[in-house]
């Protein structure tokens, strides 16, 4: 009986230790808002709507916390923090951003509890500075460098 308690004791200490990322990877998504937890970050990438006319602005917002019980490294080795893409429903890419270029070595240290927001604004033009068409496009966000999961929303332009 001793033997099964120090088993059981050990493999829930080791649980707690590795932040129970086991059981860690889930999603829950919103018409505005998709939240994605893996390997003990909570990632949020959330905008203000789905409907924006071609002349709006639009502000991307993708949090990074740490839910687990230990500190979380998220590195971007001459890599974007935030990158994101807005995509047509034919598959053509109209805006693909990384929008922040950081020297060799960042590192950012998320401490149990912590939350990094990684920031992002962006009229509806591409690279040549054209209006985009209208019509329903797949906008995507993620952290560069494989920091996190590539989250998507739907958004339409009128």
């Amino acid at each position: 009986m001793k033997t099964v308690f120090k088993i059981l004791i050990t493999f829930l200490t080791s649980l707690l230790l590795t932040g129970c990322d086991f059981f860690s990877d889930t999603e829950i998504s919103e018409p505005n808002k998709v939240i994605v937890t893996a390997n003990g970050i909570q990632y949020t990438f959330s905008i203000s709507t789905n409907t924006y006319s071609i002349e709006d602005t639009l502000q991307i917002v993708f949090l990074a916390r740490n839910i687990s019980v230990r500190g979380r490294e998220l590195r971007f080795n001459n890599m974007p923090e935030l990158c994101y893409q807005l995509q047509s429903k034919f598959d053509n890419f109209s805006i693909y951003y990384p929008n922040i270029v950081l020297p060799a070595g960042i590192t950012h240290f998320l401490r149990p509890g912590a939350t990094k927001s990684f920031n992002a604004i962006s009229l509806f033009k591409d690279h040549n500075g054209v209006l985009l068409e209208k019509g329903d496009y797949v906008l995507t966000a993620f952290l560069g460098n494989s920091n996190s999961p590539k989250l998507k929303l739907f958004i339409s332009l009128y």
